[in-house]
């Protein structure tokens, strides 16, 4: 079961051990298509190696 809770700023300490390493293969950037009704058209990027 996941608990949620409101917290203040002294718990970022320990947050801050908690590892955000994320893995990103690829990127979908959001395109509006002209006179499309409202639709929406998905491009797929490869994300910048570092």
């Amino acid at each position: 079961m996941i608990t949620y809770r409101e917290i203040d700023s002294s718990c970022l300490d320990e947050y801050d051990k908690i590892p955000m390493l994320v893995n990103v293969k690829s990127i979908l950037k959001l395109e509006k298509i002209e006179n499309g009704f409202g639709r929406i058209l998905l491009k797929k990027l490869q994300p910048k190696n570092k």
